[in-house]
């Protein structure tokens, strides 16, 4: 690694200074674009915390392209939504489309 290669990676509103190269290829995809972003599946510690330690934000999430960024961070709604409100959803969703 190159030595002062240094990137800003956003912890919840955060900007942590991490000293590591961005990788160029999605760990979901696997295509090679120019922007590869850090996706956090949870936020497990104190943003001060992370302050103090900037290798703990490479925790808990994955290097993702835009497109898989948008879906895993949808994911992360529908994964953290009360189950009753996913089931009248799919109803909903089942009354708008004629049923199907």
């Amino acid at each position: 690694m190159e030595v002062g290669l240094m990137i800003y990676i956003k912890y919840r509103r955060a900007s942590i200074k991490v000293d590591i190269e961005r990788p160029k290829t999605c760990s979901c995809c696997g295509k090679t674009q120019k922007k590869i972003d850090y996706h956090h599946w949870i936020y497990a510690y104190p943003t001060d915390e992370v302050r103090k330690n900037p290798q703990l934000v490479l925790d808990n999430g994955n290097w993702l392209c835009f497109t898989c960024h948008n879906i895993a961070n949808a994911l992360k709604h529908v994964m953290n939504t009360h189950p009753v409100v996913i089931e009248k959803l799919k109803k909903l969703r089942a009354i708008a489309i004629g049923g199907c």
